[in-house]
């Protein structure tokens, strides 16, 4: 007959038993001799063997080189030789990855300061913070960040070497290509002293997507992974509001307006006839608290524009940068006047010429050196209008 190629065990008809011979001298039959009975082939299997990797996610001290060797029914071994077992309750050294760190490092993102070309400078900047990792495991599977899944199947933990059903998981593997991950806990960092910037407002910690990494209710940030956490910053802004001042006649101020850290900012005009007004005075500009408008390097913003009279109608700031003011401070600009400026002209009547004067409204008229005409004396002068014909004070002697 003809048999399969594997070994076997022929039992002749007297219940002896050989030793498994290949199919061809089974089937070697002397005619002279009567046989009697069955011949049963029994199959004789060699346990298949296979590598198994375990992948480190970043960890080290495995003199492994993560590597198990395994063989079916059996389980895994530490040793190519197959001879040391790893069983559930001997946990062996070599595999356990150790000395891996996590790092918590930190971008700025600092402004540039727009009249230095410079970034501005950072209060309480933090710097990089390294913890050692903690290994939980080999699973099937892992993230990206060494972190076991709810879906993760654990095959090693630091207790032994064991399966979420209990049985032997290595001890079935069928191929070279199955890789277990090392699983790492969470590392506790403690949020850092924020930084700080003058004129910004830091906005938090955030991912490079700009994600933001919310502390525990401990004030920990938990990573699994190398991490940089970067800030943000919102640049802060103040309010302009505007007054007419005591003894305006016209109350119509320019509406509040918005300066913002590092960046331009125009007083607003008071050309509107209905807007801030003060008899016998005209608008020469804002005069603004806080020293704003003291000049450019006192006020601590920089400008390639602004005028430097202490008073800003239409001006503009190139850059706001005033340093001083409270976050929540508000900056009042009021109205300044000037007296307005009248011509005096005298007619001197055919006496000897003087020069024309001027006077501002509400002030004082300085009389010039009385004239003189011959066969006469100066008696003084005369206000010449269709409303007053009075005679001006004496304000300076004659020669």
């Amino acid at each position: 007959p003809a048999f399969a190629d594997p070994a076997f065990t022929a039992t002749q008809g007297s219940g002896q038993t050989e030793q498994a011979r290949t199919v061809a001298e089974a089937c070697q039959y002397d005619p002279l001799q009567t046989y009697s009975g069955t011949s049963n082939l029994v199959a004789v299997w060699t346990a298949d063997s296979h590598t198994l990797t375990l992948e480190n996610n970043t960890g080290s001290g495995t003199s492994l080189d993560g590597t198990l060797y395994t063989t079916y029914d059996t389980g895994a071994f530490t040793d190519s030789n197959r001879q040391n077992l790893m069983t559930s309750s001997a946990y062996p050294v070599s595999p356990i990855p150790t000395g891996a760190q996590v790092t918590m490092d930190y971008a700025m993102r600092v402004p540039v300061d727009p009249v230095t070309g410079s970034s501005h400078a950072v209060a309480n900047e933090p710097t990089t913070v390294y913890h050692n990792r903690t290994f939980t495991g080999y699973y099937d599977t892992v993230d990206n960040e060494g972190k076991a899944t709810n879906q993760s199947v654990m095959y090693i933990n630091d207790g032994g070497y064991i399966t979420s059903t209990g049985t032997d998981r290595a001890a079935d593997l069928t191929n070279d290509s199955e890789i277990w991950n090392a699983g790492w806990a969470c590392t506790n960092f403690a949020v850092p002293t924020a930084p700080s910037i003058y004129g910004y407002t830091f906005g938090g910690w955030q991912e490079e997507t700009g994600a933001a990494i919310v502390p525990d209710q401990s004030g920990n940030i938990c990573l699994y992974d190398d991490t940089t956490l970067y800030t943000e910053w919102t640049a802060k802004t103040w309010t302009v509001q505007y007054s007419c001042g005591e003894g305006a006649t016209g109350t119509n101020h320019p509406a509040n307006q918005t300066a913002t850290y590092d960046a331009g900012f125009t007083f607003q005009g008071n050309t509107d006839a209905t807007q801030c007004q003060k008899n016998g005075s005209h608008f020469v500009g804002w005069y603004c608290d806080n020293g704003v408008s003291a000049s450019d390097t006192a006020a601590g913003w920089h400008s390639t524009t602004q005028t430097q009279t202490g008073v800003h109608s239409g001006d503009t700031v190139t850059y706001w940068q005033y340093q001083g003011l409270a976050d929540d401070a508000v900056i009042t600009c009021t109205a300044r006047y000037a007296p307005n400026t009248l011509t005096i002209t005298y007619d001197e009547a055919g006496g000897s010429a003087v020069v024309d004067g001027t006077c501002s409204y509400g002030g004082d008229v300085v009389l010039p050196a009385n004239p003189t005409k011959t066969g006469y004396t100066f008696g003084g002068w005369n206000v010449s209008s269709a409303s007053e014909n009075n005679a001006l004070v004496q304000q300076q002697p004659q020669p």
